[in-house]
């Protein structure tokens, strides 16, 4: 899979090379992850929804002891709003 050509990377990992990018001269933005969610609505999603994807309690309290704080990436919405949408002419 590769982005289309009309559009330009903005984050990236080895893993997954396509977590956010642009589409050029135009104000679309997409991102491969959910920036907004952190360790504790992550954690209420995971309860939630364990019943469709785990097969036992073990399987639940493992992921659950595995949440890490994820500052940086919960930020990333505030400063996209702050020094890309507000900054648009």
């Amino acid at each position: 899979m590769r982005l289309p050509d009309n559009t330009v990377p903005l984050a990236y990992t080895d893993r997954c090379p396509y977590h956010a990018f642009k589409v050029v001269d135009k104000p679309f933005y997409g991102f491969q992850f959910h920036p907004e969610v952190d360790q504790h609505d992550l954690a209420a999603r995971i309860i939630r929804y364990q019943t469709r994807y785990l097969k036992t309690e073990a399987a639940l309290q493992e992921i659950l002891d595995q949440l890490q704080a994820t500052p940086d990436s919960n930020q990333l919405i505030h400063k996209f709003v702050d020094r890309i949408l507000l900054s648009i002419p």
